[in-house]
C-alpha cells in the first residue's frame, strides 16, 4: 500500500460513510434509544484501524495521518449533526 494521505483519508471515510448510508438512506437504527450508535461504532473501528496503521507501518506514517484526518472530520460532522 502506498504512503499517501489521500488513500488514508479514503480508507478512513469508508466506515463512517457506510454507517451514514445504513442509517440515513436505509433507515436502519441499531438501537432505538441510541440513534447515533452506528456512527460511534464506525469511529471506534476507525480508531482501531488508526492504531494498526501507525503500529504496522512505522515507515509510512502519512497513511495513518490520512485515517486520523478522516476520523477527525467524521467526528466533527457527527457533532454538527447532533447539535
Amino acid at each position: 500500500m502506498k504512503n499517501d494521505l489521500f488513500i488514508g483519508a479514503i480508507l478512513g471515510f469508508f466506515f463512517p460513510l457506510i454507517s451514514y448510508l445504513l442509517q440515513e438512506k436505509l433507515g436502519l437504527i441499531f438501537l432505538d434509544e441510541k440513534p447515533f450508535a452506528l456512527y460511534w461504532i464506525a469511529i471506534a473501528i476507525n480508531l482501531v484501524f488508526l492504531r494498526v496503521t501507525y503500529k504496522k507501518s512505522v515507515n509510512r506514517p502519512i497513511l495513518g495521518n490520512g485515517v486520523l484526518l478522516a476520523t477527525f472530520l467524521s467526528m466533527l460532522m457527527l457533532l454538527y449533526k447532533i447539535i
